[in-house]
C-alpha cells in the first residue's frame, strides 16, 4: 500500500512539472499558429515571414511574423494569455 501511495505522488509531482515545464511553450506556439494563419490570410501584395531568425553580435535573435507591405514594414511578436 505505501508503495503504490508513493508511486501516485511521483507520478501525480511528474506530471506536474512536465506541465508546468512545457505548457507555456505549447500555448506559444499555438498563438503563434494562430496569428500566422490570420496572417496568411491578407491579400498577395502583403508579404508575411514567420518565424524569422537573424544572427546578432551576440547570437540570435527570433521575430515571430514580419509583415512588409505597401505601407510599411510591420514586426509582429506574439504573445498567449490563455
Amino acid at each position: 500500500m505505501l508503495f503504490k501511495a508513493s508511486l501516485l505522488i511521483m507520478v501525480v509531482l511528474a506530471v506536474k512539472l512536465l506541465w508546468k515545464t512545457y505548457f507555456p511553450v505549447l500555448k506559444g506556439r499555438f498563438g503563434e499558429k494562430l496569428v500566422a494563419d490570420t496572417l496568411a490570410q491578407l491579400p498577395p501584395l502583403y508579404r508575411v515571414i514567420n518565424d524569422l531568425m537573424l544572427r546578432t553580435d551576440w547570437g540570435t535573435t527570433q521575430i515571430d511574423h514580419v509583415v512588409i507591405s505597401p505601407h510599411g514594414i510591420f514586426v509582429i511578436e506574439t504573445k498567449s494569455s490563455r
